[in-house]
């Protein structure tokens, strides 16, 4: 054994110089100065593995390490993985009782007492990195405002019909919501007349109830893709606040939610209009007039006159206007921080690594 290669004082496993402690038994050297540059090494039993990808390093001080070592050889932290610690013959004979072979017993014993205590231990959980936390925190971000748009109006038509008859003017508007959790809404109010008060009406009620079967199963099925995207949004926010390689699942997810949150607005712009003229029960809202434009014929548009098809005393102009509504919006505007945090999330960090010493002894 060259006289110039060191040995660890516990295990006599042969070390490096520099190294603050033994890769073998985790006992710390005090050899020398870490700050010094690391020479190459020689005289190991073992020769240095080349590297075939991105080194591994120490969980706990971030140092680039070598699988084959048991402990870091940076701050002495077990690495849970590489071979049995190498116990190499003591350089001396042992060939009377008491000698310094004996004294290998005891060290020999206590790195496979801190072994086993090391493997019994859980293992560490990498912390998540800031880029993770702002991620999961753009992905909940996007979660809420959908929560809150499940329960906003998605899409309304509205009508006014204004009319003058012994020099009173009267006015009548109407508004119709449509909510995707299975809700109607109708209000209408009166002005310029003494008998409006008849007409100020506000109503909610279910598709059911309203006869529009039709409408109501093709927002149930709106509703369920943004609660779904809600459930998988929440899941991808809590991977990406735990850190460590769940982060990876965690992107994966947000794009799964990104899918569903985005189909829900689409399919209601292009199938809405179709379920609206296919229902069985008539039409009444703006347009109800055969040929004219309407929600039967487009998801955004308007109508003046007799188009918008509203039964009043001759002279009266109507108009009337439909289109998606705030909840419709919001759902859009929820994907955009939805995006943002899966970037965030599936980014990978990238930057030199620090080289072990292994890989420096060639």
């Amino acid at each position: 054994m060259p006289e110039d290669v060191p040995l660890c004082p516990e295990c006599l496993a042969q070390v490096h110089p520099d190294w603050p402690f033994c890769t073998h038994c985790g006992s710390r050297l005090n050899l020398g100065s870490t700050s010094a540059p690391v020479p190459a090494l020689s005289g190991l039993n073992r020769p240095p593995i080349a590297p075939s990808g991105p080194y591994p390093v120490c969980g706990n001080c971030g140092a680039a390490v070598d699988t084959s070592g048991s402990f870091c050889w940076k701050c002495g932290v077990p690495l849970l993985t590489g071979w049995e610690p190498f116990i190499p013959a003591h350089p001396e004979p042992a060939d009377q009782p008491g000698t310094a072979a004996e004294s290998l017993t005891a060290p020999v014993a206590s790195v496979r007492e801190e072994l086993g205590r090391a493997s019994s231990r859980p293992a560490r959980r990498t912390p998540a990195s800031r880029r993770s936390v702002i991620g999961g925190t753009l992905l909940l971000l996007g979660v809420v405002l959908l929560i809150v748009s499940l329960f906003m109006g998605w899409y309304a038509y509205s009508l006014t019909a204004s009319a003058t008859a012994s020099d009173v003017s009267v006015t009548i508007s109407g508004t119709t919501t449509l909510y995707p959790l299975n809700q109607i809404t109708e209000a209408m109010t009166c002005v310029g007349w003494s008998g409006c008060a008849q007409f100020n009406i506000t109503s909610a009620s279910s598709y059911s109830q309203g006869g529009d079967d039709g409408i109501g199963a093709l927002y149930d099925i709106v509703a369920g893709f943004v609660i779904a995207g809600i459930v998988i949004g929440v899941a991808a926010a809590a991977l990406a606040f735990s850190g460590g390689r769940r982060s990876g699942l965690a992107g994966t997810l947000a794009v799964l939610a990104i899918i569903l949150v985005a189909l829900a607005p689409t399919l209601l712009f292009a199938s809405q209009p179709t379920v609206i003229s296919s229902q069985g029960a008539p039409y009444t809202g703006p347009g109800s007039v055969a040929g004219a434009s309407s929600p039967r014929t487009s998801f955004f548009g308007s109508c003046s006159g007799t188009g918008c098809g509203l039964v009043f005393p001759s002279g009266t102009t109507d108009s009337g206007s439909w289109g998606p509504s705030t909840g419709w919006y919001l759902s859009f505007v929820a994907v955009a921080p939805l995006i943002a945090g899966l970037l965030l999330v599936r980014r990978q960090r990238k930057g030199p690594v620090e080289p072990s010493v292994y890989d420096l002894a060639s």
